[in-house]
């Protein structure tokens, strides 16, 4: 860190606005890592000013950057804002696999914030987007985030069409299906087809013996997970996935260094459901 302060002041002491864009850059990326994401978002703003004034048109990764630390921050309206940005200057750039990016993180950003339709409209927006494109990375995505939100909505029939075209890539990776099987046994139990509920139960399950689940996946599965054994009314396995949720929550907002920053995370629609769960 030491070395990147000092290195800031001597090109600013030369007015070098190259290098001084670019330490401010790995600056911002230092204090990423170190969640002290206030503080990150200041430096790669810096160095996001320095870029724009000297006419870079490069600077997609950096709005990107912040889009994502405020997303972890819980500041999905900073977020959506910047992740804009970059989709305004991908378009310009007729960068179509850019602008999947951005809008897939924006379907994201709607998704945990309880915001469903807005979730579907991304996500046609992205489809639509890549009509002509030969290759395509993003429909699992899509298809996933479909899914998800048509269950919140009470459109079973969809979730499955969705979830189950993505189950069928999945299954061979147990950690990233952690994040659809809760939602497959779900939608299964909500229409009665309570063998198949189950067995995507047990599965799930099964994976967990052997497999934790992705860091920025963990509260939403754990949450859900939650809700699935509620359901079916196995209360230990609800009351066991609801202190998961609540500690991988109480968890990650300990690792920011910011108190602000952290308060902004807790109060988070989806983190407020979850912490008031446990409250009860």
């Amino acid at each position: 860190l030491q070395n990147w302060l000092e290195a800031l002041k001597i090109a600013e002491e030369f007015d070098d606005k190259l290098k001084t864009a670019k330490y401010l850059n790995n600056l911002g990326i230092w204090y990423s890592s170190d969640a002290d994401y206030s503080r990150s978002i200041d430096y790669y703003q810096k160095s996001l000013n320095i870029k724009e004034e000297l006419g870079d048109r490069n600077i997609g990764k950096t709005l990107n950057n912040i889009g994502e630390l405020y997303f972890k921050m819980g500041d999905y309206e900073n977020s959506l804002s910047y992740y804009d940005k970059s989709l305004t200057l991908k378009s310009k750039l007729n960068d179509i696999q850019g602008s999947n990016s951005s809008i897939i993180n924006k379907a994201k950003i709607h998704f945990y914030n309880l915001k469903y339709d807005q979730v579907i409209d991304e996500i046609r927006n992205s489809r639509k987007l890549s009509e002509d494109s030969k290759t395509d990375r993003f429909e699992v995505s899509r298809n996933k985030f479909m899914g998800m939100a048509y269950f919140h909505k009470n459109e079973y029939d969809s979730t499955l069409f969705y979830l189950n075209t993505v189950n069928d890539i999945y299954k061979d990776y147990p950690i990233q299906s952690l994040e659809i099987l809760t939602y497959l046994s779900l939608a299964n139990q909500k229409k009665g087809n309570k063998e198949l509920s189950q067995s995507f139960a047990e599965k799930f399950k099964k994976i967990l013996e052997d497999e934790d689940p992705s860091k920025k996946e963990a509260v939403l599965i754990y949450w859900m997970a939650h809700k699935m054994f509620d359901m079916v009314n196995n209360e230990k396995l609800a009351a066991e996935y609801l202190e998961n949720a609540y500690l991988e929550l109480k968890s990650n907002s300990k690792d920011i260094k910011n108190k602000k920053d952290r308060n902004r995370y807790l109060g988070a629609p989806l983190h407020k459901n979850i912490i008031a769960a446990w409250d009860k």
